[in-house]
């Protein structure tokens, strides 16, 4: 969700530098990062969960719980963290894109004539990805240890509220097991990472 929404203004705040869709998208992200996960969480279940079951009756979203294969559960959830985690990808992107549309070789291909899309996306964005891919990993890593406030929020049966509980009730067994977890999903995050960049990259394979 972070992706969908960070990427896409990040290229836009650097296609159009300065200009008043740049500086929407740089306030945005400021915003963003600014707002704690919990107060974005406790708003989006106000106002898309709590306020349309009272005033209409509807029940757009739950209030809380978890459902395996419901969507309606995962959805305020994503959203939470994804609009906290777009605003690092906003800044991120807008700052490598803009640094890669100043080389030389994107000036060659305007001056040859390439589609101004062409440029954006097949020269600049697919040059600026390897640090993406840097966040993406340690992202990763974020999520199994500072998702345990939005698990909270939405009464999730998450591994990081599992984690809390578990310490709590000093149960070292199943500390062990989460940390254990948690270790192996960062290993294979980073080894997708290392993948990635020589896909997106070829001299990494050199």
């Amino acid at each position: 969700m972070e992706l969908l929404i960070g990427i896409p203004l990040g290229v836009l705040a650097a296609v159009r530098r300065g200009s008043n869709s740049d500086r929407a998208a740089t306030g945005l992200s400021i915003v963003l990062i600014s707002a704690p996960s919990f107060w974005v969480g406790y708003l989006l279940l106000n106002f898309l969960a709590f306020q349309p079951l009272v005033n209409a009756g509807i029940g757009i979203f739950p209030l809380s719980g978890y459902e395996p294969l419901n969507l309606r559960y995962l959805a305020l959830p994503a959203l939470t963290l994804g609009f906290s985690g777009a605003a690092y990808y906003v800044r991120l992107t807008r700052t490598t894109m803009i640094e890669e549309m100043n080389k030389d070789y994107v000036r060659t291909a305007r001056a040859k004539g390439a589609p101004p899309r062409t440029v954006t996306w097949r020269h600049a964005f697919r040059n600026s990805l390897p640090p993406l891919l840097t966040q993406l990993g340690l992202d990763f890593g974020v999520f199994l240890g500072g998702v345990v406030v939005v698990e909270n929020v939405f009464s999730w049966p998450g591994i990081g509220r599992l984690a809390v509980q578990s310490i709590v009730t000093s149960d070292v067994p199943l500390i062990m097991g989460t940390v254990i977890f948690g270790t192996l999903c960062i290993v294979l995050a980073n080894l997708v990472v290392d993948i990635a960049y020589a896909i997106v990259d070829p001299r990494v394979r050199l």
